[in-house]
């Protein structure tokens, strides 16, 4: 009966030592949803996990401390405003789209021989006037709706979640009318000639449109334009020094009619002692990317890939539309040494 007795206590080790190593593996799990640093007192901590792949948005809410909604960046090609008095159309600065406009009328007439010796003009996540890839498009107004200029766009679509280039697109857009934009377009190496009609939405800053598959306004991208504050992206980004070199970059959005905000790497103090007469009331800028990438280095290129510190004095204000103003730093842009879980701090000043 001994053998039999000790194969009796041998299963329960093993069934032990098994239960164990399951409830420590579970407390692991349980600890790398943890921020990797503590919160300050009083102040909110937000988590995006983004993960390493960027291939989701996030748009969050500091008055509720969460994610609003996300999709895939790669959801819809142009952005158009929906503002009473604001006409502009964007390319996604999401999927490193650009531009050239070649002042030809017709869509068919158009070849990749118009772009010779021309820049092609990145969207970038700025989101001004100045910035527009694709410009001002009408010539004139008539009863306050522009009038098109009728020039056919050139636009490339960008790459894929590895880098694949997506394709190109010839564009025309139409005048304004009280029904909305009109566009047509063609992709490259195709006769088809797509139309769509584009209605403003006043809930919303923008309405998206996708040009692939015929064509199709793509809703529910972004909230109601009262709710969220800013959008963790990938966005494109123009380095100048050395050389001219877009590049894309993973960063913060705001929301163009809700936030100004800016950056300040001066101030010698605690974060969690930062009050409001530490606010410079005239730096508040409008551009999209004024909390942008930068609150984040990269170094140690090689075998096993670089690393991203957060630099935790950039302290960041934003004001929202309503009066209310916060503060805002970054602490970590990694968990577990993979990277895409950005981690910040904030609190209402």
């Amino acid at each position: 009966m001994q053998p039999a007795v000790m194969s009796v206590n041998r299963f329960r080790f093993l069934w032990l030592l098994l239960a164990g190593v399951l409830a420590l593996s579970s407390c692991f799990k349980e600890d790398t949803m943890a921020p990797p640093v503590p919160p300050s007192p009083g102040l909110k901590t937000g988590i995006i996990e983004m993960g390493p792949s960027y291939g989701e948005q996030f748009y969050y809410s500091l008055n509720t401390n969460s994610v609003l909604s996300q999709n895939s960046r790669f959801a819809y090609d142009l952005l158009f405003e929906c503002g009473h008095d604001s006409f502009r159309i964007w390319l996604n600065t999401a999927k490193f789209m650009s531009a050239l406009k070649t002042n030809k009328k017709t869509t068919g007439s158009v070849t990749f021989q118009d772009t010779i010796g021309r820049q092609w003009r990145f969207e970038t996540g700025q989101f001004s006037d100045t910035s527009s890839a694709l410009g001002v498009w009408w010539s004139d107004y008539n009863d306050g709706m522009p009038v098109s200029d009728s020039s056919v766009y050139l636009i490339s679509l960008g790459r894929d979640g590895v880098g694949e280039p997506l394709g190109y697109v010839r564009l025309q857009i139409g005048n304004y009318s009280a029904a909305g934009y009109s566009i047509r377009w063609q992709m490259m190496n195709s006769s088809v000639v797509n139309q769509l009609t584009i209605p403003k939405d006043i809930t919303r800053n923008y309405r998206y449109v996708s040009l692939t598959g015929g064509g199709t306004i793509v809703n529910d991208i972004e909230p109601h334009k009262d709710e969220w504050d800013f959008c963790l992206t990938r966005y494109t980004y123009i380095f100048y020094e050395p050389y001219y070199l877009p590049y894309e970059v993973v960063g913060v959005l705001h929301n163009p009619s809700r936030i100004t905000a800016y950056l300040d790497s001066t101030i010698a103090k605690p974060f969690d002692s930062v009050a409001l007469t530490d606010i410079n009331f005239n730096r508040f800028y409008s551009y999209r990317d004024a909390i942008g990438y930068e609150w984040k280095t990269y170094s140690g290129i090689g075998t096993g890939g670089g690393t991203y510190s957060v630099r935790d004095n950039f302290y960041y204000f934003i004001r929202q539309d309503g009066g209310k103003i916060y503060k805002l730093r970054f602490r970590a842009y990694d968990r577990d040494g993979v990277n895409g879980y950005p981690v910040f701090e904030y609190g209402e000043l």
